[in-house]
């Protein structure tokens, strides 16, 4: 009884892949002139026709395969790019890619904007992804090496005024643990000020990282608030700058 029940359960069709392929090579018999075919002769020219379907498909695909064109596991992961003499190790994943640091204050945490602000989760987070683990020496502490604990960050505010310090670290401080629960001479709080940018930059100066990328601030060229600006600050910037030349232009010939 149990035997016949579970042929009535394991048989039945839980895709319909298969479903559909019947149907598909049936229409491929049951053409507008063979409309009259029977039933049983229908059954079985469908059948035969997806056995030769099936026995062809087999036999192009291992051709395919001896000529090299089947995509393999490698291909998926690289997109089959590299026929095109693309390199595709950072696609694959056997690489690491750089990370980039620009050292110097974003326009989206200036002084300005974190004046006044509550703690902001958000913020706080956008800070840790941009500072955490990046190193330095303490020249206060006889060139001990730094590095930023990616845990936590300090929130400080005095009156009006408010912002984040970020938490520095040094030897033998355990990251698995939380600040309060290290020793506090393994720990400082630093201000993200001009020096703190400088220090960075040296330590990768001496110490090179391959996967890192240090990004200077351009003091001449004042890269970042050029890249900050939007396209209708450089038009206005661009418009007065136009009607300054004009005014000296008229100037100049009204004087001659």
């Amino acid at each position: 009884m149990l035997g016949r029940l579970a042929c009535l359960v394991l048989s039945k069709i839980v895709g319909l892949g298969s479903s559909e392929r019947n149907w598909k090579e049936l229409k491929r018999v049951k053409t507008p002139t063979r409309n009259q075919l029977k039933t049983d002769k229908l059954a079985k020219l469908t059948t035969l026709v997806g056995h030769h379907c099936a026995a062809k498909s087999e036999r192009r695909r291992a051709r395919l395969a001896r000529a090299g064109k089947l995509w393999t596991e490698d291909d998926f992961e690289t997109l089959n790019l590299k026929k095109f003499g693309i390199d595709t190790s950072a696609l694959s994943g056997k690489t690491k890619p750089k990370r980039v640091f620009r050292a110097w204050r974003g326009t989206w945490e200036s002084p300005e904007e974190e004046k006044g602000r509550k703690i902001n989760p958000i913020h706080a987070q956008r800070l840790l992804a941009k500072y955490s683990g990046l190193k330095w020496y303490d020249m206060d502490e006889a060139g001990a090496p730094i590095t930023v604990f990616d845990g936590e960050i300090c929130f400080y505010q005095d009156g009006k005024d408010a912002g984040y310090h970020i938490f520095g670290v040094y030897e033998g401080f355990d990251m698995n643990l939380g600040i309060d629960d290290n020793d506090e001479k393994l720990h400082n709080v630093f201000d993200r000020g001009f020096d703190f940018y400088e220090d960075i930059v040296t330590y990768y100066k001496q110490q090179r990282d391959p996967d890192m990328t240090v990004l200077e601030f351009d003091m001449d060229n004042d890269s970042e608030s050029e890249k900050e600006e939007t396209v209708e600050d450089r038009n206005k910037k661009r418009v007065a700058e136009l009607e300054t030349d004009q005014a000296l232009e008229e100037a100049r010939v009204g004087g001659a």
